[in-house]
């Protein structure tokens, strides 16, 4: 492991994680925590973890980054001690909350989705294992999706990205931590 995103989603995490692919790291981002450890997220967040657990999951991964690991970034570092750590931010809290918005509006409109939903045990087993438990941890809501069709309190949303970025600027090792804004480039 050589690089944790600590940065919560709708941060750029897609284009950091296209820039560090481009740069030959081995890149595990949502899908491949959905997908390939679904299993092993939903132990860890049921009941538990130990540092081994996630030297055996990330043992041959470069970069760690999205959900959930964004949430386990300082037990996952705890694991790999000499993993640098981007803590990737928006330039508000309120440019975060739209996107993030936008997100699930855009997921929720389509009808692929809402297929999914019903017909694939796939999908629903994602969401069941990393996607739910993880919105519960990150947001103090059982499910994400719901900011699209019911009332929420934004401000305990923005609060939330806040309280997450000062612990990681507060704990993280200053020599180890990049603060970064996926608008600066990559080069």
């Amino acid at each position: 492991m050589k690089v944790i995103v600590a940065g919560f989603s709708k941060t750029g995490t897609k284009t950091l994680n296209s820039a560090l692919t481009k740069l030959g790291y081995t890149v595990y981002d949502y899908p491949e925590n959905a997908f390939i450890l679904g299993d092993d997220w939903e132990k860890i967040q049921k009941y538990g973890w130990t540092t081994a657990d996630f030297k055996r999951m990330y043992e041959n991964v470069d970069v760690v980054m999205d959900a959930p690991c964004c949430c386990f970034w300082e037990e996952i570092h705890k694991a790999f001690p000499d993993a640098k750590i981007i803590l990737s931010i928006r330039d508000s809290d309120e440019q975060w909350l739209k996107s993030l918005e936008k997100q699930m509006l855009s997921s929720e409109g389509n009808w692929a989705v809402k297929l999914m939903t019903y017909l694939s045990p796939t999908y629903r087993s994602i969401m069941n294992k990393t996607a739910l438990p993880t919105s519960l941890i990150m947001f103090g809501v059982d499910d994400i999706r719901a900011i699209c069709y019911k009332p929420y309190n934004r401000d305990l949303f923005k609060l939330k990205y806040r309280a997450h970025n000062a612990y990681v600027l507060q704990n993280a090792p200053p020599d180890k931590l990049l603060v970064y804004k996926v608008t600066e480039g990559w080069e």
